[in-house]
C-alpha cells in the first residue's frame, strides 16, 4: 500500500519534472523505473504516515540586470512560482494526506559577491519573500538560508564557513564540466545568465572580457552552489532533493518547473517580469516585455508586472527607470 501511495506521488511529480534536453528515455517505461529510481527517499515518510520533505534551492534575490527584472524587490513572478509551488504540493497532498511541504532553500547568501548582488538587496529580498508566503498562506511552503544555519556570523564569514566546509576545490569543478556533459550543460546556461547580467550592469565592458570574467564567476557559483547543496542535505536528512535544473531521469535531484511555461525555457521569476496575457501568466525579460509594448502595472505604489491584454491599465513601461538598490 505504502509503495502504491508513493509511486503514485512520484507520479504525479513527474508531471512537472524537468529533463536534460538530450536525456536518453526510460530504458524500461513499464517497469516504473524512474518511481523506482526515487522511492528510497519518498517511501519512508509514506509508509511512516509522516509528510513528505522536499528542498529546493531556489528564489535566491533578484537578477542585478535591468533588462530582465523590476528591481531588487519580489514581485508578481516571484508571487507566481510560490502559487504554482504550493499547488504542486496541494495536488501531492491528495495522494499523501500528511501532506507535502517544500523548504525553499534560498542560496542568494551563497553567491551574492559572484553573481553582483548586494548583501543588502538578499536580506531584503529573503524578508519580503517570507512575507509574500504569509499573506497568500502558502502553508505547505517555508524558507531556509545559510544565516539560518551559520547563525551570528558576518556574510563573508558564512561564505568562508561554507566552503570551508563543503566545497571542493575549484580545479575539480573545471575538470567535471570538461568531461561531464550534464555539468558542461549547467555551465553554459549559468555562463550565459552571468554574461548577460554583468553585460546591463557594465555597458562599457567588451564582450570579450565580459566572457572571461564570467568564465571565473560560473565556476565558482557552481562550486557554493554544490556546497550549500551539501549543507542542506545535511540539514535535511530524508527530504526529496528538487532542482530548478533540468536532471537526468535517475539523477539524485528531481528538476521541477516553476510554472506552466514550456519545459526547455529558463526563465525563472528572478531573472525575469511577470506577463499578464489573453490566457494567464508567462515570464519575460523585462525588455523583451516592453518590446511587446505590454503595460506596466503597480501594486500598491511598486512595479509588479506587466500586461498584455487590450484592456491593461495604461501605464507606460517607460514610467519605471532602471531598477534602484541593485549594483
Amino acid at each position: 500500500m505504502s509503495t502504491a501511495v508513493a509511486g503514485r506521488l512520484l507520479r504525479e511529480l513527474f508531471e512537472v519534472r524537468r529533463l536534460h534536453p538530450g536525456a536518453a528515455p526510460c530504458p524500461d517505461p513499464a517497469s516504473d523505473c524512474c518511481v523506482r529510481a526515487h522511492l528510497p527517499v519518498v517511501l519512508p515518510p509514506v509508509a511512516d504516515g509522516r509528510p513528505v520533505t522536499c528542498v529546493l534551492p531556489a528564489f535566491p534575490a533578484k537578477s542585478p540586470s535591468p533588462r530582465k527584472v523590476l528591481g531588487p524587490h519580489p514581485d508578481l513572478a516571484e508571487e507566481q512560482g510560490l502559487r504554482f509551488l504550493h499547488q504542486l504540493c496541494l495536488r501531492l497532498g491528495e495522494v499523501h494526506p500528511p501532506g507535502v511541504r517544500v523548504v525553499i532553500c534560498s542560496d542568494g547568501r551563497v553567491f551574492s559577491d559572484v553573481v553582483g548582488v548586494s548583501d543588502e538587496d538578499v536580506e531584503t529580498y529573503r524578508g519580503e519573500l517570507e512575507a509574500m508566503i504569509s499573506r497568500l498562506g502558502l502553508h505547505t511552503l517555508s524558507v531556509f538560508c545559510l544565516e539560518d544555519a551559520l547563525p551570528g556570523l558576518s556574510y563573508d564569514r558564512m561564505r568562508e564557513v561554507l566552503a570551508r566546509d563543503h566545497a571542493e576545490p575549484l580545479g575539480a569543478v573545471r575538470t567535471r564540466v570538461l568531461t561531464d556533459p550534464e555539468s558542461k550543460l549547467l555551465f553554459n546556461g549559468i555562463h550565459r545568465f552571468l554574461t548577460e547580467d554583468r553585460a546591463a550592469v557594465e555597458p562599457l565592458r567588451s564582450r570579450s572580457w565580459l566572457r572571461r570574467d564570467c568564465k571565473d564567476r560560473a565556476y565558482r557559483l557552481i562550486q557554493r552552489s554544490a556546497a550549500w547543496g551539501g549543507l542542506v542535505a545535511e540539514r535535511f536528512p530524508g527530504a526529496v532533493r528538487l532542482s530548478i535544473h533540468p536532471q537526468a531521469p535517475h539523477a539524485p535531484k528531481i528538476g521541477v518547473l516553476l510554472s506552466d511555461q514550456p519545459r526547455e525555457s529558463w526563465l525563472t521569476p528572478w531573472h525575469s517580469v511577470c506577463v499578464r496575457t489573453g490566457d494567464g501568466y508567462r515570464f519575460l525579460h523585462r525588455h523583451d516585455a516592453e518590446a511587446l509594448g505590454a503595460r506596466l502595472v503597480l501594486a500598491d505604489g511598486r512595479p509588479s508586472h506587466y500586461d498584455l491584454r487590450r484592456s491593461a491599465p495604461d501605464t507606460p513601461a517607460a514610467a519605471v527607470s532602471a531598477p534602484g538598490g541593485n549594483p
